[in-house]
């Protein structure tokens, strides 16, 4: 069933909301909803309903919330960092990695990015709410971003694992580890890492290798995403 994002902190039965902006856009002239018809209504933290439309309107619709519920997130998180990447890059890896299971997203300057830290706020928060709403999650990923490597060491878990040839095999390093905590898994940009930064990763642990061929960076984050999801969730 379509979903439609609220802005709203948690949900409560007879609860009076208010959908503005891209959702009112795809609620009243794509999917043409109508006064008394019910809509399905998430909000990004885990809450999801089902509510009645009162009005529609030129720039909101008012509904009423008739049923809820809070899903409880998982216990451990799992972090995406990425080097920077050219824009179509990211936004790729970035809607990939909420459809296999990633909670936070951590992209920072690497070394070696070909394209510039920007704020691109806006544009990943989108391609995050789409990929949401595609594969039903009910909480939406954060992100944040760091201007070096370091900075992105010192923001993310302390149980890291990060992806570079020579490595362990990334499926029976996971296989090796019994404590579930929060892990970030560290993906290089497309021209790979610096040897300033493979020394700095060294002293975190081993690398991990994902595939015997060489992948393009959002590859690697999507693989990686993929495995690491896989061994935290089960």
């Amino acid at each position: 069933m379509v979903r439609i994002f609220v802005e709203s902190e948690a949900f409560a039965s007879g609860q009076i909301l208010e959908i503005r902006g891209s959702e009112l856009h795809h609620a009243r002239d794509v999917l043409r909803a109508q006064v008394g018809e019910k809509i399905t209504i998430v909000n990004g933290r885990g809450w999801i309903g089902t509510a009645r439309i009162d009005h529609v309107e030129r720039k909101r619709i008012v509904c009423t919330i008739c049923s809820c519920k809070r899903v409880v997130s998982d216990l451990f998180k799992l972090w995406l960092v990425l080097g920077n990447m050219r824009p179509h890059h990211l936004d790729f890896a970035v809607e990939k990695g909420v459809e296999v299971g990633v909670d936070v997203f951590l992209i920072f300057q690497a070394d070696r990015s070909e394209v510039k830290l920007s704020d691109r706020s806006a544009r990943i928060e989108a391609v995050i709410r789409a990929a949401v709403k595609q594969s039903s999650r009910l909480m939406e990923p954060r992100f944040l971003f760091a201007s070096n490597l370091d900075e992105a060491l010192i923001k993310a878990p302390q149980n890291i694992f990060w992806a570079n040839f020579g490595g362990m095999w990334i499926r029976e390093r996971l296989a090796e580890m019994n404590v579930r905590e929060d892990t970030a898994i560290f993906i290089g940009p497309e021209s790979g890492w610096s040897e300033r930064e493979v020394e700095m990763l060294s002293r975190t642990g081993p690398a991990v290798l994902l595939d015997e061929n060489v992948l393009r960076a959002e590859t690697a984050a999507i693989i990686a995403a993929y495995e690491a999801a896989r061994w935290l969730r089960h």
